[in-house]
């Protein structure tokens, strides 16, 4: 054991200058369980020497150490405002340095090795081990890829997982194409007028993105759906979206693009924005990144500005939110679950579409708790599941694709 390198190390990872070299090196420490117990030291305040001799440098140190695996990925919002993680716990940093020192080592170690963030679930009561948990591989579930089922004007249906890259159909004067990467993409040919529809759906566990014929691309969630025409003429284009979709709209100002979604009609020109629109969700969120955007509901109208999102309800109307947390509203896009005080069902909601579970909740497990943080969705269930040991969550993962929630 080297404490002095190891401190050194950690030193550089948190400034920044690791080279490629010690980057590694730092990997293969923190993946010996002696090294972990050397960081639980660090995050416990008991080194006495150099910059760790400070009352208040420990406590500087675990912050930093966890804000950077959190906010890696060009932050636009903490996790948890500190006003009000300092109203749920008083302060967070003792609970850490208690139960996450493992955690933030296996953190570091796989950031270190895959560029890929993967962080603690947050809640305020210390957690105590789970009586249920399923051993690790036991059952696992592989998390969702890429894949959707296109259906053609002619009501045929393409399978697009297995597809091969290359020209699959034509459809009018458009010619389909799969591209690398998960994506389908329209080329249109010259001349005709003729406009098919064609539906593009992702079943749970799956994914996709389509360029439509006028540039404009779209990114669909799981069990979520997209209709729009293989050519776009008239007025103003029109799709319909079930489900969830992130928009990225090619401009035409003599063209409104038109975005039909549960009872709401959104109008923009160009803009990039987030529809959440899944029925089993408690309301129709539309959340804006750039741009500006119209929306309409029965007899009601708003305008979206960047930063801003709707929830809209049948029972409420339009509710806005200036601040919203845009970066929670696309990580599934950008491959992470994010929550911001979310209760346990719509954490396990957003689960079961990604993983296509099947969920039996016994009796009404974590009432009154809620969720903040942000994981991976490269993540087999069991290892995402681990995490959630943390808050006191029991489960039981059983053959068939079906989880159950235990009180």
């Amino acid at each position: 054991m080297n404490p002095e390198l190891f401190r050194q190390l950690l030193d550089k990872y948190i400034l920044e200058t690791l080279s490629e070299a010690e980057r590694g090196q730092l990997a293969e420490m923190l993946a010996l369980p002696v090294y972990q117990d050397e960081l639980t030291r660090v995050l416990q305040g008991e080194w006495t020497e150099g910059i760790y001799a400070a009352e208040s440098v420990d406590e500087q140190r675990f912050e930093r150490v966890y804000r950077q695996l959190l906010e890696k990925r060009q932050p636009v919002h903490p996790v948890l405002p500190g006003e009000e993680r300092e109203r749920e716990e008083g302060r967070i940093l003792p609970f850490y340095k208690r139960i996450a020192a493992r955690w933030i080592a296996a953190a570091i170690v796989l950031f270190l090795l895959t560029g890929v963030a993967y962080v603690l679930w947050i809640k305020s009561p210390a957690a105590t081990p789970l009586a249920h948990q399923t051993p690790r591989g036991a059952n696992d579930i592989a998390p969702g890829s890429d894949g959707a089922l296109l259906t053609l004007a002619d009501g045929s249906t393409l399978v697009l997982d297995t597809a091969r890259n290359g020209a699959l159909a034509d459809q009018g004067n458009t010619r389909l194409v799969k591209r690398d990467h998960g994506q389908l993409s329209y080329e249109p040919a010259a001349g005709g007028v003729e406009i098919l529809y064609n539906t593009l759906s992702t079943p749970r566990g799956k994914q996709f993105r389509v360029q439509l014929p006028d540039g404009s691309r779209v990114w669909l969630n799981s069990a979520s759906s997209l209709r729009y025409p293989t050519a776009f003429r008239g007025p103003s284009r029109k799709v319909i979206v079930t489900g969830e979709a992130y928009f990225e709209v090619a401009g035409n100002a003599a063209m409104p693009f038109i975005v039909e979604a549960g009872g709401q009609e959104l109008k923009v020109l160009g803009t990039r924005f987030n529809i959440n629109a899944y029925p089993d969700e408690a309301s129709l969120n539309t959340t804006l990144l750039e741009g500006s955007v119209k929306l309409q509901h029965a007899d009601r109208e708003v305008m979206l500005r960047p930063g801003e999102q709707s929830q809209l309800t049948e029972q409420t109307g339009f509710r806005l939110i200036d601040h919203a947390d845009l970066e929670g509203a696309v990580a599934w896009k950008n491959g992470f679950f994010s929550f911001r005080h979310a209760d346990i069902r719509t954490v396990i909601r957003q689960l079961s579409r990604w993983y296509d579970l099947d969920v039996e909740y016994q009796g009404n497990p974590l009432a009154s708790q809620s969720f903040s943080g942000e994981i991976g969705r490269n993540l087999g269930l069991a290892d995402l599941l681990n995490g959630l040991q943390l808050t006191q969550v029991h489960y039981r993962i059983e053959q068939g694709k079906k989880l159950v929630i235990l009180p």
